[in-house]
């Protein structure tokens, strides 16, 4: 269900905003595991702001290749273009 609804928020972010940003922040548990989470930010037909979380990752290290090699996975995955990615 939840990849039903993720689907539907990635067309209407494809067809009306067209454009989007990707948000990652991170956090270690207790245990010493990173975990970053996703969320693209896009605005809709009123020019209204919209963060959309699409989950959690856990890369194998915090370098910029790695985060950017996650980043590009989970954009290929939500089939969202990288030449639409503004920041």
């Amino acid at each position: 269900m939840s990849h039903s609804v993720l689907r539907k928020l990635m067309e209407t972010i494809k067809s009306k905003s067209v454009q989007f940003v990707v948000i990652v922040d991170g956090t270690q548990d207790c245990s010493g595991s990173e975990q970053e989470s996703i969320c693209i930010r896009h605005i809709d037909d009123q020019v209204n702001v919209h963060e959309t979380f699409t989950g959690f990752i856990n890369p194998p290290d915090t370098s910029g290749l790695s985060l950017a090699n996650a980043v590009k996975d989970v954009l290929l995955r939500l089939a969202l273009s990288v030449t639409n990615l503004r920041a």
